[in-house]
């Protein structure tokens, strides 16, 4: 199996890649590595800008919920 390196392609189809994603999704491929990181923030920044809160519950290794809110209200990720 191939594996896709999203540094990669241009800066266009990594916006359009992480704008398709859950920000659930974002924020754990954000932790892979600092250049992930910085991708992430450069491609989508206008749309990280918008989040107020992000709040993090777990009840067990198994249950953890992540939310986030914005000026519009919350957005469950």
């Amino acid at each position: 199996m191939k594996t896709m390196k999203l540094s990669r392609f241009p800066s266009r189809v990594q916006t359009e890649i992480f704008s398709s994603m859950e920000l659930i999704d974002i924020l754990f491929l954000s932790f892979c590595s600092k250049k992930i990181k910085e991708m992430i923030e450069s491609s989508i920044k206008s749309r990280l800008d918008k989040i107020i809160s992000i709040s993090y519950f777990s009840s067990s290794p198994d249950n953890v919920r992540i939310s986030s809110s914005n000026s519009n209200g919350p957005i469950l990720g």
